[in-house]
């Protein structure tokens, strides 16, 4: 349940018109120094979006199994 609290505070976050971050309210050189943390963060949980589909799909083709390979399968 955190998890999902977290996600959808950041989705609220990200779509809200006045919460980006601006050069105004951080300076520039505060936002230079955020992007490598930021940018690891966004490469972690698309990597872990990516696991969880592939693992997904994986589960779907092994209970899938047996149907694509019976006869009348369309």
């Amino acid at each position: 349940m955190a998890q999902f609290d977290h996600e959808r505070h950041a989705f609220e976050h990200l779509h809200k018109k006045g919460s980006h971050f601006k050069k105004e309210q951080f300076g520039e050189e505060a936002l230079y120094d955020m992007l490598p943390s930021q940018l690891g963060m966004t490469k972690q949980l698309m990597g872990d979006a990516l696991t969880e589909m592939y693992t997904n799909l994986n589960y779907y083709y092994k209970i899938t199994a047996p149907l694509h390979n019976h006869k009348t399968y369309d």
